[in-house]
């Protein structure tokens, strides 16, 4: 996804260093910092990165029928590390995306004027393991393992997903996901606004032409939604 890598890079005993590294993203530009942290006497290199992505270009790289709704240019920012022998290292990406359009039923829809926080972080894999966590303003939180072994027939190896809109008066209440012990998806939470026949109508619209997110997954899928 990332083309165009150019900048200058420092190495010597300490590391390795670099001020400006740009290339273009996803249909935007955008600049990481180069460095070289010590911690615990071990070296860990890592990347600051920020700039300007189109989110419509993410459904050309992932196969999700929902990511056709999606449209808009955003600021985001992000930090890679590396990682080592002891810690494999880690990805996060941060957006408010103000700029994007998310034509998608309650409670995701978000038009392209306000902001939602939404945060991406991904640890390098361990054992054809991938630990992602996604959280997308109050809404939505999900704790997820991929499975690299079998992507195309058991992409996910276990997770948990949390909608957030519980509220005690005006107060929301945040509820951390957490992986279950078996494998299985538990999807749970409380939703204060959730139109089925709405959600029913895009997965019906889609089922021919791409993956919807729920019926290839073959994995036990269990609800305690309040």
């Amino acid at each position: 996804m990332a083309k165009k890598i150019n900048g200058d890079v420092n190495v010597n005993p300490e590391g390795v260093s670099s001020d400006d590294i740009h290339f273009d993203l996803l249909g935007g530009q955008s600049r990481a910092k180069l460095y070289t942290t010590n911690i615990n006497k071990h070296k860990n290199i890592r990347l600051s990165l920020h700039g300007e992505i189109d989110t419509a270009k993410i459904a050309e790289h992932v196969n999700l029928s929902m990511l056709d709704r999606m449209q808009g240019k955003t600021n985001w920012q992000g930090v890679m590390a590396l990682g080592t022998d002891a810690d494999p290292g880690y990805f996060q990406f941060v957006s408010q995306l103000k700029g994007v359009e998310l034509n998608l039923p309650a409670p995701l829809k978000k038009v392209s004027n306000t902001e939602k926080p939404f945060n991406v972080t991904v640890r390098f894999p361990e054992n054809d393991k991938l630990p992602v966590n996604i959280k997308y303003g109050q809404e939505l939180s999900m704790a997820l393992i991929m499975n690299l072994e079998s992507p195309k027939h058991r992409p996910i190896d276990k997770g948990e997903v949390v909608f957030l809109s519980k509220k005690e008066g005006a107060k929301v209440i945040p509820v951390q996901p957490d992986l279950p012990d078996s494998r299985e998806l538990v999807i749970r939470g409380h939703l204060l606004e959730f139109h089925v026949n709405d959600w029913l109508k895009l997965i019906n619209k889609d089922v021919d032409k791409k993956d919807v997110g729920l019926t290839s997954l073959n994995i036990p899928i269990r609800l305690d939604m309040e």
